[in-house]
């Protein structure tokens, strides 16, 4: 099998680690690499696949850390690109006692992946392309309906790949992990929690 391409959101969780507080009331959060394909990725690297991220990033610590940490995991990253005008996108996240999650998202870099950069990659090389769900729905370059082309880059890859996937958007928080998601993609169900431990 040739290899897979994972595509759509990385960013930052910014975890509040103080139990039970909301945002606004928590004072202490722990820095995770995330966003739903990122996660993918990582644990289709985990696994044992060969796999590339086609991202963007903010040319700032934020961003090289999402980078050092997918190569961390055996991710390619040479389709991560690099935004000199926007920051890494940041999620912060808390769980409330009663078990629901107050999400706030500093949206940045993820949402301006374009066109010329994703149409640059040769989707002959692979032979699974997964393309994030909420990718569709982010500001920018990407964005649905009102952007037209994003949904002809989906046809795209379904004419050039042997099998093309996306996730079904659930919330899922796994704090004990090297990548956390609190969006996660259906595909990671082939990750356990070993996996996506580094080897």
């Amino acid at each position: 099998m040739k290899k897979i391409l994972c595509i759509g959101e990385a960013l930052i969780d910014m975890i509040c680690t103080d139990k039970g507080k909301s945002l606004s009331d928590g004072d202490n959060f722990l820095k995770k690499a995330g966003g739903a394909p990122t996660n993918v990725a990582a644990a289709i690297a985990a696994l044992g696949g060969e796999v590339e991220l086609a991202a963007k990033v903010g040319v700032d610590p934020f961003g090289k850390h999402l980078v050092d940490v997918m190569q961390s995991f055996g991710v390619s990253t040479r389709w991560v690109f690099q935004d000199e005008v926007h920051f890494t996108t940041f999620a912060f996240v808390s769980l409330m006692e009663n078990g629901e999650r107050d999400f706030y998202f500093n949206r940045g870099a993820d949402g301006q992946l374009n066109r010329d950069e994703v149409d640059s990659i040769d989707l002959g090389e692979f032979s699974i392309a997964h393309f994030g769900s909420a990718t569709g729905f982010l500001p920018g370059h990407y964005r649905l309906p009102t952007k037209a082309w994003s949904r002809n880059h989906c046809n795209r890859i379904s004419s050039s790949v042997s099998i093309p996937t996306t996730g079904i958007y659930y919330s899922s928080m796994i704090n004990n992990l090297s990548l956390t998601s609190h969006g996660t993609s259906s595909t990671a169900a082939i990750s356990s929690k070993s996996a996506m431990k580094k080897p």
